[in-house]
């Protein structure tokens, strides 16, 4: 897979874990509520699985927030890591 992909893909894995536990929640517990197997969804969170879009609107829906609140903050994830890193072309 392309490198850019693969980058955009563990971000949005990076903030949905932040918004998880920004909403108290656990990775057990989102589990549970979105419906998502535990293992797969520590695999999309660890960027070993690329993020299926349902499971980012399943992921806002138990978090309370938007699916495009989520991407847009991985977005930003991203841009500030391609800053510090000067990897992003």
């Amino acid at each position: 897979m392309d490198s850019t992909v693969d980058a955009y893909n563990a971000a949005v894995g990076a903030q949905m874990k932040a918004e998880i536990y920004g909403a108290g929640l656990n990775i057990k517990t989102a589990s549970g509520k979105t419906g998502i197997n535990y293992r797969t969804l520590i695999r999309y969170i660890d960027g070993e699985r690329n993020i299926p879009i349902p499971v980012v609107f399943q992921i806002a829906d138990a978090t309370g927030l938007d699916a495009r609140t989520i991407v847009g903050r991985a977005q930003e994830r991203l841009e500030r890591s391609c800053q510090s890193e000067s990897t992003c072309d």
